[in-house]
């Protein structure tokens, strides 16, 4: 594997953070938990044990439109859930997000696995293409998700982001989705123009639909600006997709990646609830799996003496066993 691309440390600095985290939402606080619950006036959480995953419990989260009586701007949120690398903005958005907490965030670069259990309930309009999004890996900077689960009329796709050949703008890049046609083009930057460049996508099998039941989602993810870095996506035990290539954002403020989950949306006028459960960070597949039959084993994507050194995407990526191929949109794959 590559090495993290992260600036040295000084020797008075305090140690990098453990990678592995664990939370079975079994405490029944859910306050207390590995991932710290943004409160916020228009959200609730909680440890309930209505939907859930295995043990007993499940943690919830639901945003639900804005109080009459508070405006949201008035609100800052809590300590656990600001970005570090650029000062809390109201914005007028609906949140209920868990946030790794802040002694828990990864140096920018590192290579790292995710393995949770989603369920998500409550409305989501099918026709009002209100922006959703529920769980995303930041760059400490307050910039876009450089991962992100997101959903549009209810279809769920993932999307990663790098710098666009606007400076000061973002390139979107469609990873994965759930059904056609797809919710966007393969890229898309600030004037809705393609804009992708040295990444690789490669799709396997459309995503499942994670709406009223468990879906069990794997990420194995490093962020590389410098053209290094990867995003592979199972869901059920499925490879569904993998992105290699330039992934994240150059020059952020801070060099500190970390994940949150939970809806984040434009208003709305009804509620929307996520439940999370068996939630793993780790070092690779095996350590943040639930485990199955049907499980693909992921696909060593390094940097060594037989590929000459190359970028991830300036060489072929060879699948593991999957699914028959998702015929690609246009642009797919093109760096």
């Amino acid at each position: 594997m590559l090495s993290p691309t992260v600036a040295l440390a000084d020797d008075d600095a305090d140690p990098a953070p453990a990678i592995a985290l664990m939370e079975n939402f079994e405490s029944g606080d859910i306050y207390l938990g590995t991932l710290a619950p943004c409160r916020r006036p228009e959200n609730r959480f909680s440890d309930q044990g209505q939907v859930y995953r295995m043990g007993r419990l499940a943690g919830s989260m639901t945003v639900f439109p804005p109080p009459l009586t508070r405006s949201l701007e008035l609100v800052p949120p809590s300590k656990e859930c600001i970005d570090p690398g650029q000062p809390y903005t109201p914005d007028g958005t609906e949140r209920a997000e868990l946030w790794e907490r802040q002694k828990d965030r990864l140096p920018f670069g590192t290579d790292v696995w995710y393995g949770f259990s989603m369920y998500i309930g409550g409305e989501v309009s099918s026709t009002d293409g209100n922006r959703l999004v529920i769980g995303q890996w930041k760059e400490a900077g307050g910039g876009s998700p450089i991962m992100a689960q997101r959903f549009k009329n209810r279809t769920f796709f993932i999307t990663v982001e790098q710098d666009a050949p606007t400076p000061g703008d973002s390139c979107r890049i469609l990873v994965a989705y759930q059904s056609e046609p797809p919710p966007m083009a393969d890229s898309s930057d600030g004037n809705d123009q393609p804009c992708m460049k040295d990444i690789v996508v490669e799709r396997f099998d459309y995503l499942p639909n994670p709406f009223d039941s468990w879906t069990d989602m794997i990420y194995h993810f490093r962020p590389s600006p410098e053209g290094y870095g990867i995003a592979e996506v199972w869901a059920g035990g499925k490879l569904i997709a993998r992105a290699s290539g330039r992934i994240g954002y150059a020059n952020p403020p801070l060099p500190i990646q970390y994940f949150k989950f939970g809806p984040y949306r434009n208003p709305a006028s009804y509620a929307t609830t996520a439940y999370l459960d068996a939630f793993r960070r780790g070092s690779s597949y095996e350590e943040v799996a639930l485990g199955g039959a049907h499980q693909v084993m992921p696909v060593e994507i390094s940097r060594n003496e037989e590929d000459g050194g190359k970028p991830a995407a300036d060489r072929p990526v060879t699948p593991a066993a999957a699914p028959a191929p998702v015929p690609a949109a246009p642009e797919t794959a093109k760096p």
